[in-house]
């Protein structure tokens, strides 16, 4: 593993190298983490205070906290030629290049969407990948070679 989260491994011999990095959101994302944190407190605070029930309050911040769990916690992503896999909680999940459809690329990550064709809640059924800096080119040479089949190989 490298200083900056991230290793390769394969041959070398013309396939591509398999890519291993880790997204530690509360680690590499102090300031995100904390004002997600501050956000749900203050939505509690909120519900506590117009609802006079902590339980309401308590049921709100589990709420809150259910759709960020992904972001909570490590995720060990590969990209390899079968897909993108990722790892939490010793499952793993891949997605394989042919069930994706299309994707959009925004500075941090990836969205990875299931049709060609764009539809309004496509964002709804798609899943983002953080993808550090570092490897930003790669993964999106890999998307043009596998999705858009626009590379020669």
């Amino acid at each position: 593993m490298s200083q900056n989260g991230y290793s390769e491994s394969g041959l070398g011999n013309g396939e591509l190298r398999v890519l291993h990095y880790y997204n530690r959101m509360p680690v590499d994302e102090k300031g995100l983490t904390f004002f997600l944190f501050l956000a749900v407190f203050f939505v509690s605070g909120l519900v506590w205070w117009t609802g006079e029930s902590i339980l309401l309050a308590v049921g709100a911040f589990g709420l809150l906290l259910l759709p960020l769990w992904r972001s909570l916690v490590p995720i060990h992503f590969e990209i390899n030629s079968e897909g993108i896999a990722r790892w939490n909680f010793g499952r793993r999940r891949l997605i394989l290049w042919d069930s994706i459809g299309s994707y959009e690329i925004y500075p941090k990550g990836v969205l990875l969407l299931p049709n060609r064709v764009r539809f309004p809640l496509d964002p709804f059924h798609g899943v983002y990948i953080p993808v550090p800096s570092e490897l930003e080119a790669e993964l999106k040479y890999r998307l043009r070679f596998f999705v858009d089949k626009t590379v020669d190989p």
